[in-house]
């Protein structure tokens, strides 16, 4: 058996994007959300985002953060968290922050060069200040926005959740308020990565054959026939298992010795009997399909 190997090109990644976002949306006038030591606690925020169906998933190059105000004392860290019936698990990828962190402004956290993110996946974007001060020079404060919208053009399926998750004081992550702080998501689409298929190959069905001969010899021939001699009063033979009778006739005259026909095998298709007339008279040309040997 032939096999034949089908050969895919590995994964690639497309150009970077912005894969979903909602930065552009309305900031709600006079209000924000903070992370780090606010009110007598620490709070840190999660906000979920779901991937849109793209087979071989998706490359994440940066997570972008608009920041309101910055605690002179206060630490950010910015990571990709996986969750699991809509609560966060464990931490998958955690962002390299920009030089300074700017107010006022977005930031722009890179992240690791292999992070990746799987289709029809939810994840979370965990933002936590993390000097572990408790005083409110380690806060960070954070815009929001109350739309539930995503900003236009955000790739196909992608989403981003309309509420927040809170954590106090390193306790269990709860489901927060529906003040959204202001993201985008960015990277790209992959290419899947199908293995190399191991195509069968089937190989060409033997020739039929005659089977089963009764008073006739015969044998193969180059002509893709079979060249067939009846002995004495002929016989049978059994072709793709049908009987096809192959009796002869002579005159009184002719001489004993039998005459071999070659024969097309789509003659034995369409025939059940071949019958051998045999006389001084015979016609020299036999029928389409047969041919004088000798």
């Amino acid at each position: 058996m032939l096999v034949s190997l089908v050969l895919l090109a590995a994964g690639a990644a497309h150009a970077q994007t912005t894969l979903v976002s909602n930065t552009g949306q309305t900031v709600a006038s006079g209000s924000s959300s903070s992370i780090g030591f606010i009110n007598g606690s620490r709070w840190n925020i999660a906000l979920g985002f779901t991937t849109g169906s793209n087979t071989g998933g998706y490359t994440l190059s940066e997570v972008d953060v608009r920041i309101a105000s910055i605690g002179s004392s206060a630490t950010l860290r910015v990571s990709v968290h996986t969750t699991s019936s809509g609560a966060l698990d464990s931490s998958l990828h955690v962002l390299t922050n920009p030089a300074s962190l700017t107010a006022n402004a977005t930031n722009t956290f890179t992240a690791p060069s292999s992070a990746t993110l799987s289709a029809n996946t939810t994840y979370a974007v965990v933002l936590e200040e993390t000097s572990g001060g408790m005083t409110t020079d380690h806060s960070i404060s954070l815009p929001i926005t109350t739309s539930d919208s995503e900003d236009l053009g955000a790739a196909s399926g992608w989403s981003i959740a309309n509420d927040i998750h809170v954590q106090q004081n390193g306790g269990s992550w709860t489901t927060g308020s529906t003040n959204i702080p202001l993201i985008a998501i960015k990277g790209s689409t992959k290419t899947s990565n199908t293995p190399p298929v191991n195509t069968p190959v089937a190989p060409p069905p033997p020739p039929p054959v005659i089977e089963s001969p009764e008073g006739v010899s015969h044998s193969g021939n180059p002509n893709d026939g079979f060249s067939l001699t009846p002995l004495g009063e002929g016989g049978s033979i059994v072709y793709r298992k049908r009987t096809i009778d192959i009796p002869v006739t002579r005159d009184e005259c002719t001489s004993p010795g039998n005459p071999a026909l070659i024969i097309s095998r789509s003659t034995l298709d369409r025939v059940r009997e071949i019958t051998f007339e045999l006389s001084e008279t015979s016609p020299q040309d036999p029928p389409p399909g047969f041919r004088m040997e000798g």
